[in-house]
């Protein structure tokens, strides 16, 4: 019996030195699933401005997520690449890594949330090195903050 107790230990132990978490892995993987499918931006602001409704919609700007994939499109322009989250975080995190389009190989970084049928999410430039911290953009910074709800 001491053995088992013994081995119980030595997992547990080895469990929490490798971070490994289901509460925090079942949060992402439920944001995960929430996200499936596309959704399409009703608001945003950059630079400090909000976005006027008639530019929003001549940008067409749209994400389809499927599994840890996504497609990103906007007046033509595509940009597809993997899906990383992080759920634990506060505000939750967000990567883009770009497999193609015009920033291939650049990494976006941002934050995300999601609430009442709503997809928010605010990202740096692809290819900077700091992430967003708030759903609110500053003058003269390049991040844009989107408000996004599925398409129907």
């Amino acid at each position: 019996m001491k053995s088992c107790s013994f081995l119980l230990l030595v997992v547990g132990v080895a469990l929490c030195l490798t971070g490994a978490n289901p509460a925090k892995e079942d949060q992402a993987k439920k944001d995960r699933e929430q996200m499936q499918g596309t959704w399409k931006t009703v608001g945003g602001e950059s630079g400090g401005q909000e976005l006027p409704e008639d530019d929003l919609k001549q940008l067409n700007m749209k994400i389809t997520f499927k599994g840890d994939r996504y497609t990103f499109e906007m007046t033509g322009n595509q940009e597809e690449g993997k899906v990383k989250l992080q759920a634990d975080k506060k505000p939750k995190t967000i990567d883009f890594v770009i497999e193609s389009g015009v920033d291939k190989g650049k990494t976006q970084l941002g934050i995300y949330e999601m609430e009442d049928g709503k997809f928010k999410l605010c990202v740096a430039k692809a290819g900077e090195t700091e992430r967003p911290t708030e759903f609110k953009t500053k003058e003269g910074s390049p991040n844009i903050s989107i408000v996004m709800k599925k398409a129907e």
